[in-house]
């Protein structure tokens, strides 16, 4: 607040899913000015208040976004210091590492993070867990959807980055097998075909805004046209 009040978390998202992700949201003053000048005194008495809110309430994940965050992350940082304060190994998202400038889309970003790091962390934990019982030692490294690959670890802190990363393999798999590094790319799958185009051996990646599940967003995502035709 006051930037933002108008327009509150999930105000763009579909009512059926808003249902399931939102446990409630909340507002505290803060924020900066685009050139990094503070619009009110962040404050922390408010946000310790509602940090109690939410550990007496059992949430486990929390996304937090200030305005202009990308180019002061100072707001953002004093609320989960806070928060860590008041609930002891709550999963926290932060906006300013994920999405770009745009506030709406950077949120929806960090509401679909904080929704998806307790998937995220069971199913990397078992992945690591499965290559230990098989006697395997080698680091586990998982694609991220531009492409690249990180550290299982960075994953789990940041599923966002990974989630629709399965055109991208496919991509990235032509590209290898074909020694090709600027291509169009068709992955015929069970229920859709993805169309894609190689860039110097990675997925172009899309510049406007993305709609995941109906959601906007302002992430890194492969480029991908996607039809209805699979099989």
């Amino acid at each position: 607040l006051p930037a933002s009040a108008s327009l509150p978390p999930f105000c763009d998202w579909p009512e059926d899913l808003a249902r399931i992700v939102n446990a409630g949201h909340y507002m505290v003053r803060g924020g900066n000015e685009y050139d990094g000048r503070p619009i009110v005194d962040f404050h922390s008495e408010d946000m310790r208040e509602i940090a109690i809110k939410i550990r007496d309430a059992g949430i486990t994940s929390v996304g937090i976004c200030a305005v202009f965050s990308p180019l002061t992350a100072e707001c953002e940082e004093r609320a989960a210091e806070i928060l860590r304060e008041e609930c002891p190994g709550i999963a926290i998202t932060l906006s300013h590492n994920l999405g770009r400038l745009g506030l709406l889309e950077r949120e929806n970003v960090t509401l679909l993070n904080a929704a998806l790091l307790e998937l995220a962390t069971t199913t990397t934990t078992a992945f690591v867990r499965a290559l230990a019982e098989c006697g395997i030692e080698a680091p586990l490294y998982i694609t991220q959807n531009d492409g690249s690959i990180v550290h299982a670890e960075y994953a789990a802190k940041f599923p966002i980055y990974s989630f629709s990363s399965g055109s991208t393999n496919s991509m990235r798999g032509a590209a290898f097998l074909s020694a090709l590094d600027h291509a169009i790319v068709v992955d015929v799958g069970g229920t859709t075909t993805d169309i894609g185009c190689l860039r110097q051996g990675f997925p172009r990646e899309a510049n406007n805004v993305v709609s995941v599940g109906g959601i906007r967003t302002n992430f890194r995502m492969p480029d991908v046209l996607s039809i209805g035709l699979g099989g």
